[in-house]
Formats: structure tokens, sequence, C-alpha cells
């Protein structure tokens, strides 16, 4: 069975979310290979509880695609023809950039 995206193209997970040291901006964070810190996103604005909520969202993405490339996978793999696997693939090329 062919893979629904080839390979992603985005910062591994997981990620995180903490304030950023200069200027309070919410930052979006993942861990390198050599235990560094990368940031994958800076949130900035006014309205600090809609930035933390956008936050905790974000960090989550790599962990939800993943979970949702697992349903799909299974569901194929048991014949499935169920009505939501198109819209899920969709979303699944949509977050790896291949629209």
């Amino acid at each position: 069975m062919k893979p629904v995206i080839e390979t992603a193209k985005h910062t591994p997970g997981p990620w995180s979310t903490r304030i950023a040291e200069t200027g309070g901006a919410t930052e979006i964070v993942a861990a390198t290979k050599r235990g560094l810190t990368k940031v994958v996103a800076r949130l900035g604005g006014y309205f600090r509880d809609d930035r933390a909520a956008n936050a905790s969202l974000l960090s989550t993405a790599p962990e939800m695609l993943e979970q949702l490339e697992s349903i799909v996978e299974y569901a194929e793999s048991s014949g499935s023809t169920a009505s939501w696997l198109p819209a899920a693939k969709a979303a699944i090329r949509k977050a790896k950039g291949n629209l």
C-alpha cells in the first residue's frame, strides 16, 4: 500500500510552548538532535489568551498528524470505504504542504 503522503517536510515533533525570553511572545519549540531548542513558530499580538490557546493547538500538530495517519492506514488496510477517508487524506496532504 502506498502511503497517503510520501514524506513530511515539517520539523519533527514533539513540540511544546514557552514564553520568549525577550518580548513576551509565545513560541512553539522543538528539540533538535543535538539537544538544542529550535523555534518552530512565534506568536505575538495583544490577546495573550488567544495566543496561548493557538500555541497549544499548534504544538500538538505533529502528534495529531501522526495519529490521523495511523487511523487512515488502519481504515484502508481493513478495506474501509468510510465517507471521512477522503477528507482525512486531504487534511494530511494539507498538513504536509502537498495540496
